[in-house]
């Protein structure tokens, strides 16, 4: 056993070693002329002149002396006069490295071509990543071997809890690209070529498993997979249920989110909040060119208007053309034309809750929009951050040129041209006051 090891790491070396010799040695010419000389000395000599990696062990070689003649002879016959009439035997591997050592421990353990094709796969080992939990296992008989010969690899797959059959487990030889299934009784067959794979084995619902195997020859295997206990990271879901109006004990109340101001259809591209109410039933104008909506029949001054609780007396800019409402700064639209709770004073038509962003206590935003009739822009920003919150917008209106194309001379001098400008300030000191502070400004001329 103890010659078997010696020669397995000898093997071992050579292979990490393969890499920094690229010539082959087999196309040298030896020549040289050594009288009394011990077999290791000759060997040491060999190795040092024509630069020839050679791994023996001291004790392997007779301390005999020898005296051999040859000139530009091929290494192979230079090596094979060296150990004739001794118990030796040598092998050329890649072409580059020579191992010598006894005649009955190099052929019993695997042959040359074992360890080359061996050793090819090892190089794959060493290139990939292996996982962490990787299990190295030997299946087969090692003093029956050959890389030749392709085995049979036949195993069964259960649960390591109760050792019931897994069936449909995955079972992937990496390096090969060659996988198979286990059937309902958990068990698989493969074939195999002698030598080292990689294998993993996996299946829904359980941990994966990968082994690396050092086939011999035609072997068993039985495998167990455990559960896998899968954390998944928190999900946070946020919205508004689209059935929210239905299931909800109050009903004609409609909710729009600035997402579903800004894809309705608008004005010249322009988002509008009271534009995107004349979508909703039950609401109208009585025309373009009017200011206000009409609620169910109801007159215009039969609605309760709010901007963050603030009453707005007026909603809309420009006879009608242009809400009062910022939409980049909107957080939520609530339109109630139903049952009017008592809170809001007892409208007759309806109540419009427009609600303004400023709860951004982390980072800055900026949007704004350049239109062919008017620009804005919105910046929300934390003052102190995790604290303070500061909203402002500001629009602005150049539709005169509109008005210059008329033909009559009062509509030309007429103006659209309005501005408005929002504020809003949050404070949450230490998460237990809560303070706003809102701001509107607007600046308009009507015809």
């Amino acid at each position: 056993m103890i010659k078997k090891l010696a020669v397995l790491v000898l093997l071992l070396g050579v292979f990490q070693m393969r890499s920094s010799y690229g010539q082959s040695i087999e196309e040298l010419l030896i020549s040289g002329d050594y009288s009394n000389l011990t077999l290791k000395e000759v060997l040491e000599d060999l190795s040092s002149r024509y630069q020839i990696p050679m791994y023996f062990k001291d004790t392997w070689l007779t301390a005999e002396k020898i005296s051999i003649h040859f000139k530009e002879v091929s290494l192979h016959e230079v090596l094979q006069r060296l150990v004739n009439a001794t118990n030796l035997n040598f092998a050329i591997l890649y072409g580059n490295t020579v191992i010598m050592a006894r005649e009955t421990d190099l052929s019993k353990e695997f042959s040359q071509d074992y360890y080359i094709k061996k050793n090819l796969r090892e190089s794959f080992f060493q290139q990939a990543q292996w996982p962490a939990n990787t299990e190295l296992i030997n299946l087969g008989d090692k003093n029956n071997v050959s890389a030749d010969v392709e085995s049979v690899l036949t195993g069964k797959i259960t649960d390591g809890r109760n050792d019931d059959a897994l069936a449909g487990a995955t079972i992937l030889v990496k390096d090969l690209n060659l996988s198979t299934t286990s059937d309902e009784l958990g068990q698989f067959s493969i074939s195999l070529t002698n030598g080292l794979h990689m294998v993993e084995i996996s299946m829904l619902g359980f941990e994966s498993r990968s082994f690396g195997l050092n086939v011999m020859n035609t072997a068993s295997w039985q495998i167990e997979l455990f559960p896998e206990a899968t954390q998944l990271d928190e999900v946070l879901i946020t919205g508004t249920d689209d059935v929210s109006n239905i299931k909800s004990a109050s009903l004609g109340i409609t909710r729009l989110s600035p997402i579903n101001i800004k894809q309705m259809s608008v004005f010249l591209g322009e988002p509008d909040v009271i534009k995107s109410l004349l979508t909703l039933p039950g609401v109208s104008t009585v025309g373009e060119g009017a200011s206000g909506f009409n609620v169910r029949g109801g007159n215009i001054d039969q609605n309760l208007i709010m901007q963050d609780d603030a009453l707005m007396f007026n909603s809309s800019h420009a006879l009608g053309f242009f809400s009062v409402f910022n939409a980049d700064i909107i957080k939520e639209v609530t339109l109630l034309k139903g049952h009017i709770p008592a809170q809001y004073g007892g409208r007759v038509s309806s109540v419009l809750d427009v609600q303004l962003k400023g709860n951004n206590y982390q980072d800055t935003q900026v949007k704004g929009g350049i239109g062919i009739l008017s620009s804005r822009l919105a910046v929300e920003t934390p003052l102190i951050k995790d604290l303070t919150s500061l909203v402002l917008a500001g629009r602005m209106s150049y539709a005169d040129w509109v008005l210059r194309l008329a033909k009559k001379q009062d509509i030309k001098n007429s103006s659209l041209a309005f501005y408005d400008l929002n504020g809003k300030y949050l404070s949450d000191w230490e998460k237990r006051e809560h303070g706003t502070f809102g701001l509107q400004q607007p600046r308009q001329v009507h015809l």
